[in-house]
Formats: structure tokens, C-alpha cells, sequence
């Protein structure tokens, strides 16, 4: 597994233009791994990304399985563009059982409508989305300790004529690894929806 770093400058047009619509910031980033063009690109490179912003533009985060092209970033991060493999993180979990995290996540749940298929609507207070992270950890190799929402979030772009707006939660705190090998494999794969659009990557640090 693969973690590279960008740095975007606010002032540069291309790194402007991602930062501003979340669906060029997915394409922007799939161009790195042009060698997959199945009907999902980004679920079959197992790409996630995080979108953190500072003074100058924003921090990007970007996990994938493979490593990427990163000459393919250069319009969007000319002088700041690195990579990494991490996958010897996945020997510390076997020792290290208790790590910090952050996580963007989109948490919510299915809402009948009539006459109308179902659709996702988001949690409305700060216990339900909590107690949602709580079970989705139970399937993934990992249990929470504690957690609390850092702050909430807007995601916007818009996608030809569609427009693309949803709200996200950013969750900090500690969790317990109790499969080290069902969490790597899940860490992968991310939680929640609109991964496409920055959520769903676990970032890790040590406790």
C-alpha cells in the first residue's frame, strides 16, 4: 500500500480548480493511475483521499494500493509531489494495538420515500454519527475507545450539470485493532459513502 503526498498552492489555476469542485479533484487524482479504466477506477486502485486545507491551499492525503504516476501530477502540484510505501505498518499492528485516528466520514442511513426508491440521508446529531462509526469499526477489525466529532464539513462540486453537495463529519480519537488483518483489508477499502469525493480514509498515528 502506497501513500503519497501532494501539496496544492492556492495559487496555482490547477490546484484552485480542485479545490473548488470535489469531482475535479477525483479526476485530477485517478489520472495517476491511467492504467485502470474499468467502470470503477478508483474502488479497483483502491484509491482514498483526504483534503486537509491550510494557509497556502490544502494538504492531500492520497492512499492507494499501487503506487502512482506522479509526474501526472504536475499541473496540479508542481513542486511538492512525494510517495511512500507503507506496508510496514501493517507489522507494527501486530504489536501496536492502540492507534490515534482522524477520519472524514459521511454517516448516514437509508430513508424510504413514497412512490420513490430509498435514499442516504445524513445522521442528524453528533451521537447518532458517533454510535454509526462505533458499528461500522465491529466489521473492520477495530474497536473504538474513544471518539468524539472534531468539527463538520461541507463537500460541493459539481459533475457536468449535476451539482455535488453533501455534509461530513471529521472524527478524532483512539481505537483498538483486534484483527490486524481484517483492518488492513479494510483500511483499504475505507468507510462510508462518497469516497470518490475525499471521505472514508482512515488516518492513523501512533498512541
Amino acid at each position: 500500500m502506497y501513500l503519497t503526498h501532494l501539496e496544492l498552492d492556492i495559487k496555482n489555476p490547477g490546484a484552485r480548480q480542485c479545490l473548488a469542485n470535489c469531482h475535479d479533484m477525483h479526476r485530477s487524482l485517478m489520472k495517476g493511475f491511467p492504467q485502470y479504466e474499468s467502470e470503477s477506477p478508483r474502488e479497483t486502485a483502491k484509491m482514498l483521499y483526504r483534503v486537509i486545507s491550510n494557509n497556502k491551499g490544502a494538504s492531500v492525503f492520497m492512499q492507494s494500493e499501487e503506487k502512482p504516476e506522479l509526474s501526472r501530477y504536475v499541473l496540479l502540484s508542481p513542486e511538492v509531489r512525494e510517495t511512500q510505501n507503507i506496508d510496514a505498518l501493517y507489522e507494527k499492528m501486530e504489536i501496536q494495538k492502540i492507534w490515534g485516528f482522524e477520519l472524514l466520514a459521511v454517516p448516514t442511513k437509508k430513508q424510504s420515500r413514497e412512490g420513490k426508491t430509498s435514499h442516504r440521508v445524513f445522521l442528524k446529531t453528533e451521537v447518532e454519527r458517533t454510535e454509526w462509526l462505533k458499528r461500522q469499526s465491529l466489521s473492520r477489525g477495530f474497536k473504538i475507545l474513544d471518539c468524539y466529532e472534531k468539527k463538520s464539513d461541507h463537500i460541493c462540486g459539481k459533475n457536468g450539470t449535476n451539482y455535488i453537495k453533501f455534509d461530513a463529519a471529521v472524527f478524532s480519537g483512539t481505537f483498538e485493532i483486534t484483527d490486524e488483518k481484517l483492518f488492513w483489508e479494510k483500511m483499504s477499502e475505507g468507510i462510508g459513502p462518497e469516497k470518490a469525493y475525499g471521505a472514508g480514509m482512515i488516518m492513523l498515528a501512533l498512541r
